[in-house]
């Protein structure tokens, strides 16, 4: 890995996951970018059985966002402050969809 020195601190991550069936745990990836530089990745199991793409997607998107905001914790540690909100991108609208709503809460 060569990392260079970031032209923004912009702190975005790249959330996804493969459904794994009704028996079987799906697969949850995350990929953390300071910049355009790729700082940290994830892959692992998740830890219950989705029973739709949608709610493994959600999964997914909920572990992405706690990476985010690791990092947005750990950068300020450091003493580096965010010059923008962190942001979460992912592909499901359904998943996007229920991240806006109460009311399955």
């Amino acid at each position: 890995m060569h990392l260079r020195k970031p032209t923004n601190l912009e702190l975005k991550a790249y959330a996804d996951a493969s459904h794994g069936g009704e028996k079987a745990r799906s697969q949850s990836g995350t990929l953390l970018l300071l910049g355009e530089q790729l700082v940290g990745w994830t892959s692992r199991r998740q830890d219950v059985v989705a029973l739709s793409i949608t709610e493994a997607e959600y999964i997914s998107d909920c572990e992405g966002a706690k990476d985010l905001l690791w990092a947005k914790q750990f950068l300020e540690e450091l003493g580096i402050s965010q010059l923008t909100p962190p942001t979460l991108l992912m592909d499901s609208k359904g998943a996007a969809y229920l991240t806006k709503t109460t009311k399955f809460q």
